[in-house]
């Protein structure tokens, strides 16, 4: 069912969110307790304003799985966005605990710590960023804002 989970993440981010539906659906009904296909159900039915039946199928994942993936990251970035910095490198940590090689969680926590005042973790972080980067475009990124961190006046 992995396969047509990403197929269905295909058709969604071609914008082809009915189609996305169906094979998500069709996944879904032969593995009824995978999150990861629920979750992105939950998002292809958002995305077309099928809003009560996404969020039916959200307050079942939340019974499964009270904190999915991207719940801490989620809750982190609006804390980012509030200016509660302290909440949010606490909320990303966790992030980062779950998945420890995944960049972008190790970027806004870096972030975070940045925001904080602590550059030598925010060093680190954009560091592990850095190392877990996956593209190209995401590489010269990090390496560019570890530059910037290492001729700030913070240091």
């Amino acid at each position: 069912m992995s396969a047509y989970n990403t197929l269905g993440v295909i058709y969604r981010r071609h914008g082809n969110p009915a189609e996305a539906e169906k094979v998500l659906a069709f996944a879904l009904e032969r593995e009824p307790r995978n999150t990861r296909i629920m979750s992105n159900l939950v998002g292809t039915l958002n995305d077309q304003g099928k809003v009560a039946e996404a969020d039916r199928l959200r307050s079942k994942l939340e019974q499964i799985e009270p904190n999915p993936m991207f719940s801490y990251f989620d809750r982190g970035m609006r804390a980012m966005r509030e200016g509660n910095f302290k909440a949010a490198r606490d909320l990303f940590a966790k992030e980062v605990d779950r998945t420890p090689y995944y960049h972008e969680f190790h970027f806004w926590l870096a972030n975070a710590y940045f925001a904080l005042g602590d550059v030598d973790r925010a060093r680190r972080e954009l560091t592990l960023a850095f190392e877990y980067s996956t593209t190209r475009r995401e590489h010269d990124l990090y390496a560019a804002k570890l530059d910037r961190i290492k001729s700030s006046k913070l240091q």
